[in-house]
């Protein structure tokens, strides 16, 4: 069940969302993202990168491994650990999941068809249970991502995402 909070936080998200882009000039293309990459950049390094990472997930990993909690906002530790497992996985297999630079944000972007949009217009990414999973490991300046934040990750986002939005 949604609370209220989130209800209207998804709201506000997908409402902004859905602002018509300003028209773009001749010089610009189509995947040219619409915000700046600056505020962009520093929601990932607060909130994302402990895990969008390929130089901190391992640390990552190995303190949740040595985590003495069960669960976190219902998925138990070993659950969360695939995840990470998995997330880990897809960097070494060359899928473009680390984000410590723009050229890696966007070739994400533009290799993933959508799903970075979807995943933060529905609110999934980053996943419920990583704010206290940061607290559980003990995992420096980690931030809650905020909407506004989450807001321009979507404006940066939806250019790639336009042609496959209904």
């Amino acid at each position: 069940m949604i609370s209220k909070c989130r209800l209207i936080c998804l709201c506000l998200v997908l409402i902004s969302a859905c602002k018509p882009e300003p028209k773009k000039s001749a010089a610009q293309t189509e995947n040219e993202p619409v915000a700046d990459y600056p505020i962009v950049a520093r929601a990932i390094a607060s909130s994302c990168m402990p895990c969008h990472n390929k130089q901190t997930l391992e640390t990552v990993i190995q303190r949740v491994q040595a985590a003495q909690f069960e669960a976190i906002e219902g998925e138990s530790r070993l659950r969360i650990l695939a995840e990470l497992e998995t997330l880990k996985a897809y960097m070494e297999d060359g899928i473009p999941l680390s984000f410590s630079s723009k050229a890696e944000v966007d070739k994400y972007l533009q290799s993933s068809r959508y799903p970075f949009y979807l995943m933060l217009e529905k609110g999934v990414m980053p996943p419920r249970w990583a704010a206290e999973l940061m607290q559980q490991i003990d995992w420096p300046n980690y931030q809650v991502l905020p909407l506004s934040d989450r807001i321009e990750m979507l404006k940066y986002a939806k250019p790639s995402a336009q042609k496959y939005l209904r």
